[in-house]
Protein backbone atom coordinates (compact mmCIF):
# COMPACT_ATOMS: atom_id res chain seq x y z
CA UNK A 1 0.00 0.00 0.00
CA UNK A 2 2.72 2.19 0.75
CA UNK A 3 4.55 1.77 -2.36
CA UNK A 4 1.33 2.42 -4.01
CA UNK A 5 0.56 5.22 -2.43
CA UNK A 6 4.47 6.74 -2.92
CA UNK A 7 4.04 5.97 -6.81
CA UNK A 8 0.90 8.10 -6.63
CA UNK A 9 2.04 10.74 -5.61
CA UNK A 10 4.92 10.74 -7.64
CA UNK A 11 2.15 10.42 -11.02
CA UNK A 12 0.58 13.42 -8.95
CA UNK A 13 3.69 15.71 -8.75
CA UNK A 14 4.46 14.93 -12.71
CA UNK A 15 1.42 15.94 -13.21
CA UNK A 16 1.39 19.54 -11.70
CA UNK A 17 4.91 20.03 -13.62
CA UNK A 18 3.20 19.59 -16.35
CA UNK A 19 0.51 21.92 -15.81
CA UNK A 20 2.39 24.39 -14.27
CA UNK A 21 4.45 24.23 -17.72
CA UNK A 22 1.57 24.85 -19.47
CA UNK A 23 0.17 28.09 -17.29
CA UNK A 24 3.41 29.63 -17.50
CA UNK A 25 5.54 28.66 -20.10
CA UNK A 26 9.19 29.43 -19.90
CA UNK A 27 11.08 31.24 -23.02
CA UNK A 28 14.90 30.72 -23.75
CA UNK A 29 15.97 34.60 -24.21
CA UNK A 30 19.35 34.38 -26.23
CA UNK A 31 21.47 37.61 -26.84
CA UNK A 32 22.49 38.72 -30.38
CA UNK A 33 25.13 40.85 -31.96
CA UNK A 34 24.86 43.90 -34.81
CA UNK A 35 27.48 45.70 -35.96
CA UNK A 36 26.14 48.60 -38.68
CA UNK A 37 28.44 50.03 -41.39
CA UNK A 38 29.06 52.86 -38.94
CA UNK A 39 30.85 50.57 -36.51
CA UNK A 40 28.21 50.76 -34.01
CA UNK A 41 27.49 47.78 -31.90
CA UNK A 42 24.48 46.78 -30.97
CA UNK A 43 22.96 43.59 -28.36
CA UNK A 44 19.31 42.51 -28.32
CA UNK A 45 17.43 39.18 -27.70
CA UNK A 46 15.60 36.72 -29.69
CA UNK A 47 12.13 38.86 -27.61
CA UNK A 48 13.16 41.98 -29.56
CA UNK A 49 14.47 43.96 -26.64
CA UNK A 50 17.31 46.27 -27.48
CA UNK A 51 19.82 45.61 -24.54
CA UNK A 52 22.67 47.96 -25.45
CA UNK A 53 24.40 50.24 -27.66
CA UNK A 54 28.15 51.29 -27.94
CA UNK A 55 30.03 53.70 -30.37
CA UNK A 56 30.14 56.89 -32.24
CA UNK A 57 25.84 56.99 -32.77
CA UNK A 58 25.01 60.15 -34.07
CA UNK A 59 21.44 60.24 -35.67
CA UNK A 60 20.24 56.68 -34.88
CA UNK A 61 17.38 55.42 -36.89
CA UNK A 62 16.48 52.39 -35.08
CA UNK A 63 14.38 51.16 -37.95
CA UNK A 64 16.76 51.00 -40.22
CA UNK A 65 18.77 48.25 -37.91
CA UNK A 66 15.81 46.24 -37.47
CA UNK A 67 15.30 45.98 -40.95
CA UNK A 68 18.91 44.89 -41.45
CA UNK A 69 18.22 42.19 -39.40
CA UNK A 70 14.72 41.58 -39.63
CA UNK A 71 13.84 41.53 -36.61
CA UNK A 72 10.75 43.16 -34.32
CA UNK A 73 11.81 46.06 -31.68
CA UNK A 74 9.45 45.28 -28.84
CA UNK A 75 11.07 47.66 -25.83
CA UNK A 76 14.20 50.10 -25.31
CA UNK A 77 16.12 47.71 -22.61
CA UNK A 78 16.95 49.09 -18.99
CA UNK A 79 19.89 51.84 -19.38
CA UNK A 80 20.31 50.99 -23.02
CA UNK A 81 21.93 54.22 -24.06
CA UNK A 82 22.68 55.23 -20.92
CA UNK A 83 25.52 58.07 -20.81
CA UNK A 84 25.60 57.79 -24.77
CA UNK A 85 26.99 61.45 -25.13
CA UNK A 86 27.43 61.02 -29.16
CA UNK A 87 23.77 60.50 -29.60
CA UNK A 88 21.90 63.13 -31.61
CA UNK A 89 18.56 61.87 -32.24
CA UNK A 90 16.62 59.00 -32.33
CA UNK A 91 13.94 57.50 -34.45
CA UNK A 92 11.52 54.66 -33.29
CA UNK A 93 10.15 51.61 -34.93
CA UNK A 94 6.21 51.49 -34.89
CA UNK A 95 6.76 47.92 -33.34
CA UNK A 96 8.44 49.60 -29.65
CA UNK A 97 5.96 49.44 -27.04
CA UNK A 98 8.11 50.47 -23.90
CA UNK A 99 10.98 52.73 -23.25
CA UNK A 100 12.41 51.21 -19.84
CA UNK A 101 13.89 52.84 -16.94
CA UNK A 102 16.97 55.22 -17.52
CA UNK A 103 16.95 53.90 -20.99
CA UNK A 104 17.97 57.16 -22.22
CA UNK A 105 19.52 58.53 -18.92
CA UNK A 106 21.98 61.14 -19.68
CA UNK A 107 22.22 61.48 -23.12
CA UNK A 108 23.82 64.66 -22.85
CA UNK A 109 23.53 65.41 -26.98
CA UNK A 110 20.76 64.04 -27.41
CA UNK A 111 18.14 66.36 -28.88
CA UNK A 112 15.45 64.97 -30.73
CA UNK A 113 12.85 61.64 -30.70
CA UNK A 114 10.06 60.95 -33.46
CA UNK A 115 8.46 57.82 -33.44
CA UNK A 116 6.89 55.63 -37.07
CA UNK A 117 3.24 56.88 -38.15
CA UNK A 118 0.98 53.72 -36.04
CA UNK A 119 3.43 53.82 -32.67
CA UNK A 120 2.79 51.28 -30.40
CA UNK A 121 4.35 52.92 -27.56
CA UNK A 122 2.41 52.64 -23.72
CA UNK A 123 4.94 52.82 -21.87
CA UNK A 124 7.83 55.61 -20.85
CA UNK A 125 9.49 54.22 -17.62
CA UNK A 126 11.36 56.15 -14.31
CA UNK A 127 13.92 58.32 -15.66
CA UNK A 128 13.83 57.36 -19.15
CA UNK A 129 15.30 60.74 -20.14
CA UNK A 130 16.15 62.13 -17.04
CA UNK A 131 19.58 64.94 -17.48
CA UNK A 132 18.83 65.18 -21.24
CA UNK A 133 19.10 68.61 -21.25
CA UNK A 134 18.87 69.33 -25.03
CA UNK A 135 15.68 66.90 -25.37
CA UNK A 136 13.19 69.94 -27.37
CA UNK A 137 10.91 67.14 -29.55
CA UNK A 138 9.41 64.02 -28.95
CA UNK A 139 6.94 63.99 -31.96
CA UNK A 140 6.10 61.19 -34.86
CA UNK A 141 8.25 61.10 -37.83
CA UNK A 142 7.65 63.47 -40.88
CA UNK A 143 6.38 66.34 -38.53
CA UNK A 144 7.56 69.39 -37.58
CA UNK A 145 9.97 70.05 -34.69
CA UNK A 146 8.79 72.64 -32.80
CA UNK A 147 9.72 72.68 -29.08
CA UNK A 148 7.05 70.39 -28.18
CA UNK A 149 6.77 66.65 -26.37
CA UNK A 150 3.42 65.80 -28.76
CA UNK A 151 3.31 61.47 -27.59
CA UNK A 152 1.94 58.61 -29.66
CA UNK A 153 -1.63 58.26 -29.09
CA UNK A 154 -1.17 55.15 -27.49
CA UNK A 155 0.92 56.19 -24.24
CA UNK A 156 -0.77 55.17 -20.89
CA UNK A 157 2.13 55.68 -18.59
CA UNK A 158 4.89 58.52 -18.36
CA UNK A 159 7.22 57.97 -15.08
CA UNK A 160 8.98 59.66 -12.10
CA UNK A 161 11.53 61.53 -13.21
CA UNK A 162 10.52 60.89 -17.28
CA UNK A 163 12.25 64.00 -18.77
CA UNK A 164 13.70 65.74 -15.39
CA UNK A 165 16.06 69.01 -16.91
CA UNK A 166 14.48 68.34 -20.76
CA UNK A 167 13.96 71.44 -22.54
CA UNK A 168 10.80 71.51 -24.57
CA UNK A 169 8.16 74.60 -24.93
CA UNK A 170 5.23 72.78 -24.80
CA UNK A 171 3.90 69.09 -24.24
CA UNK A 172 0.54 67.46 -25.23
CA UNK A 173 -0.56 64.41 -22.82
CA UNK A 174 -2.44 62.02 -24.54
CA UNK A 175 -6.12 60.79 -23.66
CA UNK A 176 -4.84 57.35 -22.50
CA UNK A 177 -2.27 58.55 -20.38
CA UNK A 178 -3.48 57.63 -16.94
CA UNK A 179 -0.39 58.37 -14.44
CA UNK A 180 1.95 60.86 -14.71
CA UNK A 181 4.86 59.77 -12.05
CA UNK A 182 6.44 62.03 -9.37
CA UNK A 183 8.28 64.89 -11.00
CA UNK A 184 8.15 63.59 -14.09
CA UNK A 185 8.63 67.07 -15.93
CA UNK A 186 9.63 69.12 -12.58
CA UNK A 187 12.99 70.78 -13.87
CA UNK A 188 12.11 71.01 -17.31
CA UNK A 189 12.55 75.48 -16.99
CA UNK A 190 11.87 76.11 -20.72
CA UNK A 191 8.31 74.03 -20.61
CA UNK A 192 5.64 76.91 -20.27
CA UNK A 193 2.24 75.20 -21.65
CA UNK A 194 0.95 71.28 -21.20
CA UNK A 195 -2.08 70.10 -22.72
CA UNK A 196 -3.68 67.35 -20.58
CA UNK A 197 -6.28 65.52 -22.39
CA UNK A 198 -7.56 62.76 -20.03
CA UNK A 199 -9.67 64.66 -17.29
CA UNK A 200 -9.43 61.58 -14.42
CA UNK A 201 -5.27 60.72 -14.89
CA UNK A 202 -3.07 60.91 -12.00
CA UNK A 203 -0.75 63.37 -11.58
CA UNK A 204 1.95 62.89 -8.84
CA UNK A 205 3.85 65.42 -6.87
CA UNK A 206 5.84 67.90 -8.54
CA UNK A 207 5.37 66.54 -11.70
CA UNK A 208 5.41 70.03 -13.13
CA UNK A 209 7.23 73.42 -12.39
CA UNK A 210 4.33 75.94 -10.82
CA UNK A 211 5.07 78.17 -13.81
CA UNK A 212 3.48 76.04 -16.07
CA UNK A 213 0.28 76.76 -17.43
CA UNK A 214 -2.05 73.90 -17.61
CA UNK A 215 -4.75 73.38 -20.03
CA UNK A 216 -6.94 70.50 -19.26
CA UNK A 217 -10.92 70.54 -18.66
CA UNK A 218 -13.39 72.06 -15.83
CA UNK A 219 -13.80 69.78 -12.97
CA UNK A 220 -10.58 67.10 -14.47
CA UNK A 221 -7.71 66.10 -12.18
CA UNK A 222 -5.34 68.78 -14.49
CA UNK A 223 -7.32 71.59 -12.83
CA UNK A 224 -7.28 70.53 -9.50
CA UNK A 225 -3.17 70.04 -9.51
CA UNK A 226 -3.34 73.62 -11.08
CA UNK A 227 -5.20 74.69 -7.98
CA UNK A 228 -3.11 72.48 -5.68
CA UNK A 229 0.04 73.71 -6.94
CA UNK A 230 -0.68 77.29 -7.89
CA UNK A 231 -0.36 76.75 -11.74
CA UNK A 232 -2.64 78.89 -13.99
CA UNK A 233 -5.16 76.60 -15.11
CA UNK A 234 -6.91 76.95 -18.55
CA UNK A 235 -9.79 75.35 -20.14
CA UNK A 236 -8.95 73.23 -22.85
CA UNK A 237 -10.46 74.12 -26.36
CA UNK A 238 -13.50 72.09 -27.40
CA UNK A 239 -11.52 70.53 -30.47
CA UNK A 240 -9.14 69.02 -28.03
CA UNK A 241 -6.63 70.79 -30.22
CA UNK A 242 -3.88 71.14 -27.97
CA UNK A 243 -2.59 74.98 -26.73
CA UNK A 244 0.73 76.07 -27.48
CA UNK A 245 3.41 79.57 -27.32
CA UNK A 246 4.65 79.29 -30.76
CA UNK A 247 1.20 80.29 -32.10
CA UNK A 248 0.28 83.86 -30.90
CA UNK A 249 4.74 84.94 -30.03
CA UNK A 250 5.74 85.42 -33.29
CA UNK A 251 2.60 87.77 -33.90
CA UNK A 252 4.01 90.25 -31.02
CA UNK A 253 7.28 89.76 -31.46
CA UNK A 254 7.59 91.00 -35.12
CA UNK A 255 4.50 93.68 -35.12
CA UNK A 256 5.59 95.59 -31.73
CA UNK A 257 9.13 94.08 -30.45
CA UNK A 258 11.19 95.26 -33.17
CA UNK A 259 9.96 98.87 -33.12
CA UNK A 260 10.57 99.24 -29.55
CA UNK A 261 13.54 97.69 -28.92
CA UNK A 262 15.36 99.68 -32.64
CA UNK A 263 14.25 102.76 -31.14
CA UNK A 264 13.99 102.82 -27.19
CA UNK A 265 16.73 100.02 -25.71
CA UNK A 266 20.06 101.17 -27.30
CA UNK A 267 19.49 104.84 -25.56
CA UNK A 268 18.39 103.27 -22.76
CA UNK A 269 21.45 100.61 -22.86
CA UNK A 270 23.95 103.34 -23.84
CA UNK A 271 22.88 105.95 -21.06
CA UNK A 272 22.78 103.39 -17.98
CA UNK A 273 26.10 102.10 -19.05
CA UNK A 274 27.68 104.81 -18.87
CA UNK A 275 26.59 104.59 -15.00
CA UNK A 276 26.87 101.64 -14.08
CA UNK A 277 29.15 100.28 -11.22
CA UNK A 278 30.72 96.61 -10.97
CA UNK A 279 29.52 94.73 -7.67
CA UNK A 280 31.97 94.89 -5.14
CA UNK A 281 33.73 91.91 -3.88
CA UNK A 282 32.04 91.17 -0.52
CA UNK A 283 28.80 93.04 -0.94
CA UNK A 284 25.02 91.60 -1.08
CA UNK A 285 22.91 91.55 -3.93
CA UNK A 286 19.24 89.91 -4.19
CA UNK A 287 18.26 88.85 -7.33
CA UNK A 288 15.08 86.22 -8.08
CA UNK A 289 14.11 86.49 -4.51
CA UNK A 290 17.92 84.77 -3.65
CA UNK A 291 20.48 86.41 -1.39
CA UNK A 292 24.26 86.54 -3.67
CA UNK A 293 27.65 88.01 -2.10
CA UNK A 294 29.96 88.59 -4.78
CA UNK A 295 33.27 86.59 -4.27
CA UNK A 296 35.04 88.21 -6.89
CA UNK A 297 35.15 89.70 -10.82
CA UNK A 298 33.34 86.85 -12.20
CA UNK A 299 31.51 84.59 -9.51
CA UNK A 300 29.31 85.09 -6.02
CA UNK A 301 28.18 82.60 -3.75
CA UNK A 302 24.70 82.04 -2.97
CA UNK A 303 24.25 83.50 0.97
CA UNK A 304 20.59 82.75 1.33
CA UNK A 305 16.39 82.82 0.27
CA UNK A 306 15.09 86.60 0.81
CA UNK A 307 12.04 84.72 2.06
CA UNK A 308 12.33 81.44 5.05
CA UNK A 309 8.94 80.29 3.42
CA UNK A 310 10.00 78.83 0.46
CA UNK A 311 9.41 75.38 -0.84
CA UNK A 312 11.55 74.95 -3.92
CA UNK A 313 15.12 76.56 -4.39
CA UNK A 314 16.48 76.74 -7.96
CA UNK A 315 20.46 77.83 -7.38
CA UNK A 316 21.00 78.66 -11.31
CA UNK A 317 24.18 78.71 -13.49
CA UNK A 318 24.62 82.25 -13.58
CA UNK A 319 22.39 85.66 -12.19
CA UNK A 320 22.78 89.48 -13.80
CA UNK A 321 23.76 91.62 -11.36
CA UNK A 322 23.95 95.77 -12.34
CA UNK A 323 24.57 94.70 -15.64
CA UNK A 324 27.17 92.18 -15.19
CA UNK A 325 26.70 88.08 -15.28
CA UNK A 326 28.01 86.05 -12.52
CA UNK A 327 28.56 82.60 -11.94
CA UNK A 328 27.33 81.13 -8.84
CA UNK A 329 29.79 79.05 -7.64
CA UNK A 330 29.30 78.17 -4.12
CA UNK A 331 26.69 77.41 -1.81
CA UNK A 332 27.38 79.70 1.85
CA UNK A 333 27.35 78.01 5.20
CA UNK A 334 24.27 77.29 7.06
CA UNK A 335 22.69 78.85 3.67
CA UNK A 336 19.12 77.17 4.00
CA UNK A 337 19.66 76.39 7.58
CA UNK A 338 16.29 75.01 9.42
CA UNK A 339 13.64 76.34 6.43
CA UNK A 340 11.08 74.39 7.78
CA UNK A 341 8.87 74.38 4.17
CA UNK A 342 11.61 73.70 1.89
CA UNK A 343 10.74 70.31 0.27
CA UNK A 344 13.03 70.29 -3.26
CA UNK A 345 16.20 71.70 -4.26
CA UNK A 346 18.14 72.21 -7.11
CA UNK A 347 22.04 73.43 -7.65
CA UNK A 348 23.61 74.71 -10.97
CA UNK A 349 26.05 73.35 -13.08
CA UNK A 350 28.40 76.29 -11.76
CA UNK A 351 28.37 75.41 -8.05
CA UNK A 352 31.69 73.54 -6.94
CA UNK A 353 31.49 73.97 -3.30
CA UNK A 354 28.71 73.36 -0.72
CA UNK A 355 29.06 74.53 2.87
CA UNK A 356 28.57 73.10 6.63
CA UNK A 357 25.21 72.64 7.34
CA UNK A 358 24.06 74.35 4.18
CA UNK A 359 20.68 72.19 4.38
CA UNK A 360 20.62 70.78 7.63
CA UNK A 361 17.31 70.29 9.98
CA UNK A 362 15.12 70.75 6.35
CA UNK A 363 12.72 68.32 7.76
CA UNK A 364 10.51 68.65 4.97
CA UNK A 365 13.36 68.15 1.88
CA UNK A 366 12.85 65.16 0.33
CA UNK A 367 14.96 65.36 -2.58
CA UNK A 368 18.02 67.24 -3.81
CA UNK A 369 20.28 67.52 -7.68
CA UNK A 370 23.31 68.92 -7.89
CA UNK A 371 24.96 69.74 -11.21
CA UNK A 372 28.14 68.79 -12.83
CA UNK A 373 30.63 71.11 -11.26
CA UNK A 374 30.27 69.95 -7.55
CA UNK A 375 33.78 69.32 -6.02
CA UNK A 376 32.70 69.33 -1.86
CA UNK A 377 30.23 69.07 0.54
CA UNK A 378 30.51 70.31 3.83
CA UNK A 379 30.37 69.13 6.96
CA UNK A 380 26.80 68.28 8.87
CA UNK A 381 25.30 69.26 5.37
CA UNK A 382 22.49 67.58 5.56
CA UNK A 383 21.58 66.72 8.73
CA UNK A 384 18.51 65.90 10.64
CA UNK A 385 16.88 66.30 7.00
CA UNK A 386 14.43 63.26 7.55
CA UNK A 387 12.31 63.43 4.72
CA UNK A 388 15.44 63.57 2.16
CA UNK A 389 15.14 60.31 0.05
CA UNK A 390 16.53 60.90 -3.50
CA UNK A 391 20.01 63.09 -3.92
CA UNK A 392 21.25 63.21 -7.50
CA UNK A 393 24.72 64.31 -7.92
CA UNK A 394 25.79 64.65 -11.51
CA UNK A 395 29.20 65.84 -11.20
CA UNK A 396 31.98 63.40 -11.66
CA UNK A 397 34.41 65.76 -9.42
CA UNK A 398 33.64 65.38 -5.77
CA UNK A 399 36.34 64.54 -3.68
CA UNK A 400 35.32 65.62 -0.32
CA UNK A 401 32.42 65.02 1.45
CA UNK A 402 32.25 66.78 5.33
CA UNK A 403 31.57 64.65 8.80
CA UNK A 404 28.01 63.71 9.21
CA UNK A 405 26.76 64.88 5.74
CA UNK A 406 23.69 62.68 5.86
CA UNK A 407 23.50 61.44 9.36
CA UNK A 408 20.17 61.92 10.59
CA UNK A 409 18.82 61.14 7.58
CA UNK A 410 16.02 58.32 6.08
CA UNK A 411 17.15 56.28 3.92
CA UNK A 412 17.82 57.82 0.62
CA UNK A 413 18.15 56.80 -3.37
CA UNK A 414 21.97 58.26 -4.82
CA UNK A 415 21.60 58.81 -8.71
CA UNK A 416 25.21 59.89 -8.84
CA UNK A 417 27.03 58.88 -12.85
CA UNK A 418 27.45 55.19 -13.68
CA UNK A 419 31.61 55.89 -13.47
CA UNK A 420 31.72 57.01 -10.28
CA UNK A 421 28.99 54.78 -8.32
CA UNK A 422 31.98 52.60 -5.82
CA UNK A 423 33.95 56.03 -5.64
CA UNK A 424 30.77 57.96 -4.09
CA UNK A 425 29.83 55.30 -1.87
CA UNK A 426 32.84 55.30 -0.03
CA UNK A 427 32.77 59.28 0.42
CA UNK A 428 28.90 58.91 1.72
CA UNK A 429 29.95 55.77 3.70
CA UNK A 430 32.86 56.94 5.35
CA UNK A 431 31.29 60.39 6.34
CA UNK A 432 27.68 59.55 8.22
Amino acid sequence: MRMKRKVRNVICFLLAIVMIAQIYPVYAEEEYNYTDANGVDYVYTDTGVLLSVEGVVGALDLTEMATAKNITIKAIGNGAFQYCSTMTSVNLPASVEIISPSAFYNCSSLSEITYEEGSKLTTIGDFAFTFDSLLTDFHQEGTVANGSFNFPEGLTRIGSYAFESTSPITATIPEKVSIIGESAFEYSETLTVVNIKNDSVVIQVDAFLSTVIIYANEGSTGQAYATANGNTFEQLPQDQEPATTTTQVPATTTTQVPATTTTQVPATTTTQTSTVQTPKQGEKYTVGGLIYKAASESTVVFLKPAKKSITKLVVPDYVTIKGHKYAVTGISAKACYNLKKLKNVKIGNRVSTIGKQAFANCKKLQKITIGTALTKIGENCFRNDKKLKTVTIKSKKLKKVGKNCMRGTSKKKFIVPQTCISKYKLLFSTAK
